[in-house]
């Protein structure tokens, strides 16, 4: 057909067929694909390809209209132009109505997303609803009539405790979950709020309120009862412990004791909030914290609460009391400082622990402690109220303390010795105390109406303004008080001002000190006075001597000081005891008394007596009164039916001419009283400058000798022991030198004393002892014969605690066999301190050494006790062997000693053997060795080897 059939429509037509036909196709092609069952995305793709196929549609309509016109161009170029414009007409239609369907569709598609939004909204909201019904922290539970659970949200599952068998208590009652439910019922009927506690295993205690509301069903007859759960656990614990904090404030004003408010805080803690364990300490000064009231789990007691910085003070309860802020803990925090308490605080189930310190003015002065069975329990709300608390309990803990203070002070008062009187500034007294009653005898009412210069004298009167007015800033003296009666006692004052309810008076403490007073006189009378013969003792002598010195130099006059000391005193004591020793001394002290010598006589102690003589003219007055004490000595002295004789040893020394202070004019008087001893005793010195000399010497050598043993300045020499038979060398006497850098060699008879006296001898000994046995073990090795190794044993030595073990040690240290050693002691040794002597000596001999008697025949040995010594020989003193030849007495005794000796199975060995004609005699009579100069001075030990190298030829002849 070609075009023809077309080339009478106009454009108009061309347009209202396209009109048509797209209307149509928009029309019926949307309605076709809205009633397909397909899915969104699959109609959305319909209406992409619906869209693309519409819009070929009209690119191929306009392909035929342009080719038309293009036709009808040719033709007339007119006719072109009025299509054209015709054409330009309909495109723009076409234009407007294209985009008219394109708005459309935009709606369409518009209107489709609002119904999707729409949709999602209601989901959203669905959920958002369900999170509601879910999340909220209070329960919502419905049942039906029949009391089923229809619906339970978390929340209520949890409040209740449902899959953990809680159990209720509702005012008292104890029910269980199949019994709490017709109480739900029951509510609904009579309108009211349940209030539940709710304890539940392994939880705290809560509190719920249950209100409850039914609803009519919709679908069917019957209604259901919605019970929303309220957990107000927080408020009832705030309402628990404000009822406490009531209940302390009632028990604080009625009176109780701390120990009754304490627990009924710890039992509230325990039994009505549900803590396992409450308990209130007590901070202690060693650094301990005590338990003073507790409740709940009694294993708390067993663990060692500090708060010092010890390994015990780490924890919570020791940190909050150094630092004064509550703290906390929890158990399941890995924390080795809590290792020494979780075997104690686990056990009762203990998860957290919270300990507030107790603050009063700023101290802290004790903590209280709550312990629960659930971790992280301790939040910032409950940590508030229990500071409250803690702040209350340590308000109740101090006021109850100062009401103990305050009535431990009016007992205090009420029972003192002492007056204690309030008085106004003008000196009215406002108040007193019983002992003010007793003290001044009046009564109460009549101490009330008295001003206190009632008790005062003349001294106190005098400046009763002074004292009234300065007693403010405190005064203390002691004075004399008069009573009612007129008696007058010494006392002693203490005024403070005070304030009394905003008024200032006068707080007077009196003391009455009679009886110290007297104590005071006793004490110093004992002081100041020798016990025994109630002479001035050192002290007061001392005081006087000081007087008498500064009175002697204001008036430029002479003083003498003559000290006595009693010869052989010792002897007395040990021979006849101590108690007639005393005696004696009481006896010396009346008779030098009766003298009426001096301005002092006193004791210094022992046996040591001194005078003082005051404003001399002449020295000769102090020699007078010396030959005037000596003369006293002259009559024996009875003690119980002994007639004793004793001298004395007089020193003498002079102000200012031998010193001019106190101590050294004492030390001079002692000085020459020592020469008087040196002299023979029974006679008075005078202090020379060349006795000074002397006791310096003296003291230097001291000195000297105190570095000698560091400085090995000593050496041993060794005197050989020969058999008076034979002629052998049987044994060596150990002696000891000095061998000064300064001096030389210093003979033991001067250095041996004051090594004696100072001490020095103990060490020495020692020294002597080791060395010997060390020279002993020397002279074996090459072969030598044995010898006897005799060491001197002095008295000081012999007396040592430790001296026995000391020998054992010398003896284990050094090797030495204790049959080759002999110790030598003097016969005054032995007799002195018998019994200890003996006891002693077996020590010794149990070790296996030999004992010798040194000096024998000096003393004053008992032959019974003699007998029983465990000794192996007796030395005769070389005094006895000189007089051998000469003296027929002197030979008896010697004689007397070997016979002695031999008869005790003892072996004897003469000392200071010098000639043959005492050499043969001693053999004669059977002496078996003997030792001195006619054989062999004491020698080195190299001369000693000599004696050994030549062996027969040494022998005696």
């Amino acid at each position: 057909m070609g075009w023809k059939w077309n080339k009478g429509l106009t454009p108009l037509h061309i347009a209202v067929i396209y009109a048509l036909v797209g209307g149509a196709w928009v029309l019926f092609s949307d309605r076709f694909i809205g009633m397909l069952p397909i899915e969104h995305r699959t109609m959305f793709f319909l209406e992409v390809i619906k869209g693309w196929f519409y819009v070929a549609f009209t690119a191929l309509l306009l392909y035929a209209m342009i080719r038309r016109s293009y036709r009808i161009l040719k033709d007339t170029e007119q006719k072109v132009h009025r299509s054209y414009n015709e054409l330009e007409t309909a495109h723009g239609e076409l234009e407007a109505t294209h985009q008219e369907l394109e708005a459309t569709h935009e709606e369409l598609v518009a209107a489709e997303e609002e119904l999707r939004q729409q949709f999602d909204e209601i989901q959203d909201r669905e959920a958002y609803y369900r999170g509601l019904y879910e999340g909220v922290s209070n329960g919502i539970l419905v049942l039906n009539e029949k009391g089923q659970v229809v619906q339970a949200n978390n929340p209520a599952q949890i409040l209740l405790g449902m899959e953990s068998g809680a159990q209720f208590n509702i005012q008292g009652e104890l029910f269980s979950w199949k019994e709490l439910v017709p109480k739900f019922i029951e509510s609904v009927n009579a309108d009211l709020s349940l209030e539940i506690e709710v304890n539940e295993a392994g939880s705290s205690k809560r509190w719920l309120l249950a209100n409850t509301d039914s609803i009519d069903k919709t679908d069917f007859d019957g209604k259901e009862i919605v019970v929303t759960l309220i957990d107000y656990s927080e408020e009832k614990r705030l309402e628990i412990v404000t009822k406490i904090l009531n209940e302390i404030d009632q028990m604080v004003l009625k009176g109780s004791s701390l120990k009754a408010i304490e627990e009924k805080i710890c039992n509230y803690m325990v039994e009505k909030i549900g803590f396992i364990c409450a308990w209130v300490g007590s901070k202690e000064e060693d650094g301990r914290v005590a338990f003073s009231t507790h409740a709940g789990a009694q294993s708390v007691n067993n663990a060692m609460v500090r708060w010092d910085d010890s390994v015990y003070g780490q924890g919570a309860v020791g940190r909050a009391i150094r630092l004064g802020i509550p703290q906390i803990f929890e158990f399941e925090t890995d924390d080795l400082l809590y290792s020494l308490w979780k075997e104690n605080l686990e056990g009762p189930g203990i998860k957290s622990v919270a300990a507030f310190p107790l603050i009063h003015q700023g101290s802290v002065i004790g903590v209280f402690v709550l312990y629960s069975e659930l971790p992280d329990f301790f939040d910032s709300k409950r940590m508030t109220i229990l500071e409250h608390l803690a702040y209350q309990l340590a308000i109740a803990v101090a006021s109850i303390e100062e009401r103990e203070r305050l009535e431990r002070f009016r007992i205090l008062a009420e029972h003192a010795n002492e007056a204690i009187l309030f008085v106004a500034l003008d000196g009215r007294i406002i108040d007193a105390n019983e002992s003010a009653e007793r003290m001044y005898d009046y009564s109460h009412e009549e101490l009330l109406n008295l001003n206190i210069q009632a008790f005062w004298l003349s001294i106190e009167r005098e400046h009763a303004e002074e004292l009234l007015t300065g007693s403010v800033n405190g005064l203390q003296y002691e004075t004399n008080h008069m009573t009612k009666t007129g008696k007058v006692f010494p006392v002693e004052v203490s005024i403070n001002g005070a304030n009394l309810k905003g008024r200032s008076v006068i707080l007077a403490v009196i003391r009455d000190i009679s009886e110290r007073r007297e104590a005071e006189e006793v004490i110093w009378y004992k002081v100041h006075y020798d016990e025994l013969t109630g002479l001035p003792n050192r002290l007061l002598f001392n005081e006087h001597l000081k007087g008498a010195l500064a009175q002697a130099k204001k008036n430029q006059t002479q003083c003498a000081l003559i000290l006595l000391d009693l010869d052989q005193f010792k002897l007395i004591n040990d021979s006849l005891g101590h108690h007639l020793g005393d005696q004696l001394l009481k006896l010396v002290a009346k008779r030098i008394e009766s003298l009426y010598v001096g301005d002092t006589f006193g004791r210094f102690g022992g046996d040591e007596f001194v005078l003082l003589l005051s404003n001399l003219e002449q020295i000769e007055d102090a020699e007078n009164v010396a030959r005037r004490v000596l003369q006293v000595f002259i009559t024996p002295f009875f003690l119980e039916g002994n007639e004793v004789f004793i001298t004395p040893s007089l020193g003498i020394s002079f102000y200012p001419a031998d010193a001019e202070d106190m101590e050294t004019l004492t030390k001079q008087a002692d000085t020459a009283m020592y020469h008087a001893k040196e002299l023979g005793r029974n006679n008075y010195q005078f202090f020379t400058e060349a006795l000074n000399m002397k006791v310096q010497e003296r003291l230097a050598l001291e000195n000297s000798l105190r570095k000698a043993l560091e400085r090995e300045e000593f050496m041993l020499y060794y005197q050989p022991q020969v058999d008076l038979k034979t002629g052998e060398i049987k044994g060596v006497e150990a002696l000891i030198r000095w061998n000064s850098p300064e001096r030389g060699l210093i003979s033991p008879g001067v250095f041996i004393p004051i090594a004696e006296e100072t001490g020095l001898i103990v060490p020495m000994g020692e020294w002597i002892l080791r060395s010997a046995c060390i020279q002993s073990l020397k002279w074996r090795q090459p072969g030598y014969p044995g010898l006897r190794m005799s060491v001197n044993i002095s008295a000081r030595q012999f007396r040592e605690p430790q001296f026995i073990e000391k020998v054992a040690e010398v003896i284990k240290e050094t090797g030495m066999d204790p049959q080759w050693l002999e110790i030598e002691i003097t016969e005054s040794i032995a007799m002195e301190y018998a019994e200890d002597s003996m006891e002693q000596l077996r020590r010794l001999k149990q070790l296996g050494v030999r004992i010798a008697i040194d000096d024998f025949g000096t003393g004053y040995s008992s032959m019974n006790y003699l007998r029983k010594l465990p000794i192996d020989t007796l030395k005769v003193d070389q005094s006895f062997v000189q007089d051998i030849g000469i003296d027929e007495n002197g030979e008896a005794i010697v004689v007397t000693i070997i016979h002695l000796a031999q008869s005790l199975n003892l072996k004897v060995i003469a000392e200071g053997v010098e000639t043959e004609n005492q050499q043969i005699f001693l053999r004669t009579n059977r002496c078996h060795e003997m030792q001195g100069y006619l054989f062999c001075k004491p020698v080195p030990p190299v001369e000693v080897e000599k004696y050994l190298h030549m062996g027969n030829s040494s022998k005696v002849k």
